[in-house]
């Protein structure tokens, strides 16, 4: 059985929103989300909600895009696989 742990993503350049269901109720988690993204050039802001496991991304869009934050989130286990809707 697969278990969809990343559950939508809207982006426009320069603000990215995911929501994470591992994230949903783990501050720990949330915690280090955080500073991993942080951690990256381009990325200004990262607010994380542990209470919806809601990640709201503030970037530089010419510096980073969308898909490098996302395959960091894939690498730490916060979403699988791409299992996500793209809203419009």
């Amino acid at each position: 059985m697969e278990v969809r742990v990343m559950f939508y993503m809207h982006n426009v350049p320069g603000r990215l929103r995911i929501g994470s269901k591992i994230l949903k109720g783990n501050h720990f988690a949330a915690d280090l989300v955080r500073k991993a993204l942080s951690a990256i050039p381009g990325i200004g802001v990262v607010e994380i909600n542990p209470l919806t496991g809601g990640i709201t991304v503030y970037y530089n869009h010419k510096a980073v895009n969308h898909e490098d934050i996302i395959s960091l989130l894939e690498r730490m286990g916060c979403c699988a696989g791409r299992q996500y809707c793209i809203l419009g």
